[in-house]
């Protein structure tokens, strides 16, 4: 759920900025699906140590994107 929640929220933006239309991103979705629960079941099998990186720098641009003067969507 997770995944097609993220997803969706991209292709929104997509549409919101004139990328996408709404055909192409509805299409763009249901082809996502099979990636999803591929994705989905390999993690629900993952343990701790199989957790191989992170990105704390895209951690920390994300919590400064709220406060930036200028911002594509405000929410």
């Amino acid at each position: 759920a997770f995944l097609q929640a993220f997803f969706s929220n991209l292709l929104q933006a997509a549409i919101r900025l004139g990328v996408l239309g709404q055909v192409d991103a509805t299409s763009l979705l249901a082809g996502f699906e099979p990636l999803a629960l591929a994705t989905a079941t390999r993690a629900a099998r993952s343990s701790l140590d199989d957790l191989g990186g992170s990105a704390f720098v895209s951690d920390i641009m994300a919590m400064q994107h709220e406060t930036q003067y200028s911002r594509l969507f405000r929410s």
